[in-house]
């Protein structure tokens, strides 16, 4: 823990005060958070040469859009000043200006509980910074994660950082504004539910409207979701908290589980909701655990894989899909695609395209076809990239030879001989379209790249997630397989009403 080198520097554990902090970050970019920096605004002689300090994430390989810091500091004040990011490197982002609500007070032999700190986009380049009005401790998250560390709190003093006007501004900014739209899926009766950051839950009425139908009080970005009814969908979310919610009144129940702590990934029952897969990502490693509720006091690991970023090997991470009578697990570590059916009880497992890196899959759960953007190193996409698709959970793989010289998503399978895929050819951009299982394709419409996320939907369409020029989403939805589309919500100014 980053608490003992400070207290070997400046002494015992009562010349030296304790601050704790978290982080949860509203942006759709998709980095993990490094350290937290601080910098000594008063400073004492003794400390001159201690000007700034590194404050590593204790949830680092577990989150990506949150962070949990702990170390022990001098006493004196300090301010905020900047949020590492851990891909791409040296990137951060940083407080433009000394600002007095995110400056703070450590005491001697005190513990300085910082609660939640909020980073949120305003603009392309610009985020506002302020402390959580909901999250105004960090007990919670530090007895879950730092639980060895918990004899240092005890018999302390905990001083709590006071929330100011600013605070409660930059906060219903971000709260009113989730970025990171991190799946669409649609509701038996029609309607679409969109997961986002912050805890956020949106939904698509009948009518095309969208609105806000859940905000977890713990602000933690929604990383996985399923549908329990005609109504109902079950979330769980980076900090490893699960909720059950009520797509129509808003109604949510927590769900107390007995999974190891890591950040929720993935959900998945079958239809008598006797069979449950959840996934938890610690450490830099996604552990897929099976029971037969999702209330069991037993879960039973199924595999492990790695999850990391890797140059050489590309992202190891986990994808998955909705897949008619189950779901799709890849595996970025493995280079294979695992499919799971409910009915047979069965996994049929299979490699990438010649064991060539995974950079994004697609698939739905209305028919087998499914779709994989592939890279021979590094999972860069480009044009070492190739695209395939398949209709056998890999067991055969089709080359798409789209036009494109750079390929940039994966293909997308609507029916069985009907596939878009998007990307760049000589500066043009656009979709084109095959009828014939990638023999010949023609350009069905301009839009440009879908550079953050695709998903089809039996009664809906097509939507698909760009990233506008002042940093907030658009969702636009195609009801014609890619040939027109629509802007269907703008996340910065529909959620406002």
């Amino acid at each position: 823990m980053s608490y003992y080198p400070y207290l070997s520097e400046y002494g015992n554990e009562e010349a030296t005060g304790l601050v704790i902090a978290s982080v949860s970050v509203n942006s759709d970019e998709k980095y993990e958070l490094g350290n937290l920096v601080i910098k000594r605004v008063q400073k004492d002689k003794k400390f001159d040469d201690w000007d700034m300090y590194n404050l590593p994430n204790e949830l680092r390989g577990t989150t990506n859009r949150s962070g949990l810091y702990s170390v022990g500091l001098p006493e004196g004040k300090y301010q905020i000043s900047m949020l590492r990011k851990v891909y791409p490197l040296r990137d951060y982002i940083k407080v433009e200006k000394e600002s007095e609500n995110l400056t703070f007070e450590i005491k001697s032999g005190q513990v300085t509980d910082l609660g939640r700190i909020i980073f949120s986009s305003y603009d392309y380049k610009t985020y506002i910074i302020g402390k959580s009005t909901i999250n105004t401790d960090n007990h919670e998250l530090f007895n879950i994660y730092l639980e060895n560390y918990n004899h240092f709190l005890k018999d302390k003093k905990t001083i709590k950082w006071n929330r100011s006007k600013a605070d409660e501004i930059i906060n219903k900014h971000a709260i009113d504004n989730p970025i990171g739209i991190n799946d669409i899926l649609e509701l038996k009766n029609g309607e679409i539910i969109a997961s986002t950051n912050l805890g956020v839950v949106l939904k698509r009425l009948q009518n095309r409207k969208w609105k806000k139908v859940f905000q977890s009080t713990k602000q933690a970005s929604i990383s996985a979701i399923d549908i329990m009814g005609s109504h109902q969908v079950i979330v769980g979310d980076e900090l490893g908290f699960i909720y059950t919610i009520d797509t129509n009144t808003g109604e949510y129940a927590s769900i107390e589980n007995s999974l190891p702590k890591g950040a929720i990934i993935f959900i998945s029952h079958s239809g008598e909701h006797n069979k449950w897969f959840v996934s938890v990502k610690h450490n830099e490693q996604a552990t897929l655990y099976t029971a037969s509720s999702i209330h069991s006091k037993e879960w039973e690991p199924v595999r492990t894989d790695l999850f990391g970023r890797d140059f050489m090997n590309g992202d190891t991470q986990i994808w998955t899909l909705r897949h008619p009578g189950g779901f799709v697990y890849a595996s970025g570590s493995r280079k294979s695609i695992a499919c799971f059916n409910y009915s047979r009880n069965q996994w049929t497992t299979n490699k990438t395209p010649l064991s060539r890196s995974i950079i994004s899959i697609s698939g739905s759960s209305h028919h087998t076809g499914m779709g994989i953007l592939t890279s021979p190193i590094g999972g860069l996409w480009g044009i070492t990239a190739q695209t395939h698709i398949t209709y056998n959970c890999g067991e055969s793989w089709i080359k798409t030879d789209t036009p494109y010289s750079i390929k940039a998503t994966a293909p997308i399978v609507l029916s069985k001989n009907n596939i878009i895929e998007s990307g760049a050819h000589d500066g043009d951009t656009g979709i084109y379209s095959t009828s014939d299982k990638g023999k010949t394709w023609q350009k069905i419409s301009g839009m440009p790249v879908m550079n953050i996320g695709t998903w089809y939907t039996e009664n809906n369409g097509l939507f698909a997630v760009f990233r506008a020029q002042d940093a907030f989403e658009v969702i636009y939805n195609s009801l014609d397989s890619g040939n027109t589309w629509n802007v269907d919500l703008t996340v910065a100014r529909i959620l406002k009403k």
